[in-house]
């Protein structure tokens, strides 16, 4: 169910060509807080603007980053008045909600059909599986560290916020130029360019956009249950497969940790070890190798023996120098559930040694 207020907008603090953050001053509670405004969904916000404001996620407490979001602007007389064409594109996401909209796919762009439209089979490439969107930047800036000249492309997919633009850690490597471009694929959207399913994202990203490396992730705010199926990210076992049959070479990032208290997340989480015992074919599983925390490394590898995870996958145990000189190169305010690099390094290092693995296996073709 629906968790819709009223409130006014009474300041803008951050405004970009796709997104705003107000301060909302609720109407029926005593009440300031923060909203995100997608502008191409609900048209441009101005102070003093009349707004109904979707608060379910601050209402339950959860991981929005204590953000509302702007559901109907009662002030912008402009909408409901735009003319729709479908020559500027008819393929609906968020279908059958009362949030879909309409976008311009790649694949039915005539100049992009070609692509589509016959079995292919393309060199084998990397394509890297982030199970959480901390592990974009990390991974990102390593392989920039080693191959500057890198195209990157992110794949984007469900399994956090639908839309791309609520992803700041995108925006800052794209503006950066660290990522060329963002694909949104199947229900998700607000990509630089929009696909129907991840195989033709996939197939635009080595064949259109040139790409060398592609990265398959999820929005922020992942959903989990404590359970060794119930997240979202368990649902990458189809697009690894997907990649396996574009000939590509599927790269998992295991997520790592030696300072989550969790007992499911302390060394391998769990969630890494469900997926990669449920396929049923080998992908590559870069580990980093600490020489240092021999302790630490001691229990990753008792996990991956434990799990079959090292009898059944081309797992690659790397102790490489350029790994922890990288990440020197990671920006300080990067962060995986509030951790910094240096209260976590193993995830932050393990996300490091997946960008040298891939780089690697680039330069082999």
């Amino acid at each position: 169910m629906l968790s819709l207020e009223t409130g006014r907008v009474i300041e803008i603090f951050y405004m970009d060509d796709k997104i705003q953050i107000l301060n909302i001053e609720n109407e029926n509670k005593p009440l300031i807080e923060k909203a995100i405004n997608y502008i191409l969904e609900t048209g441009l916000c101005i102070v003093g603007d009349l707004v109904v404001i979707n608060t379910i996620g601050n209402r339950l407490g959860l991981g929005t980053g204590g953000y509302n979001f702007i559901y109907f602007n009662m002030s912008n007389k402009s909408n409901g008045e735009q003319i729709l064409d479908r020559n500027q594109g008819h393929i609906i996401k968020m279908k059958y909600t009362p949030g879909q909209l309409r976008v311009k796919a790649i694949e039915e762009n005539i100049e992009y059909k070609k692509l589509f439209s016959k079995e292919t089979k393309l060199l084998p490439k990397p394509v890297i599986y982030t199970i959480l969107h901390s592990m974009i930047s990390p991974l990102v800036k390593s392989i920039k560290y080693i191959k500057p000249d890198a195209i990157i492309s992110c794949v984007y997919t469900y399994g956090g916020a639908m839309n791309a633009n609520n992803s700041f850690t995108l925006k800052k490597l794209r503006a950066s130029g660290l990522i060329n471009s963002v694909i949104t694929t199947g229900e998700c959207y607000g990509g630089d360019y929009e696909s129907i399913n991840i195989a033709t994202g996939i197939l635009f990203g080595f064949n259109q956009l040139n790409s060398d490396i592609i990265i398959v992730c999820c929005g922020p705010g992942v959903a989990g249950s404590s359970t060794y199926y119930g997240y979202s990210t368990f649902d990458f076992i189809g697009p690894i497969y997907i990649t396996k049959l574009l000939g590509l070479c599927p790269v998992l990032i295991p997520r790592i940790s030696m300072a989550d208290n969790r007992e499911r997340h302390m060394g391998v989480s769990m969630q890494s070890i469900s997926i990669l015992q449920n396929l049923d074919f080998s992908v590559h599983v870069p580990v980093y190798r600490d020489i240092e925390d021999v302790e630490g490394f001691r229990n990753i590898y008792n996990q991956l023996i434990m799990h079959g995870i090292i009898h059944k996958h081309k797992v690659q145990f790397i102790e490489d120098v350029i790994i922890k000189k990288s990440i020197d190169y990671i920006s300080a305010d990067t962060r995986v559930m509030g951790r910094s690099y240096i209260e976590d390094p193993w995830f932050f290092y393990n996300c490091s040694c997946a960008g040298v693995y891939s780089v690697g296996l680039l330069n082999k073709i």
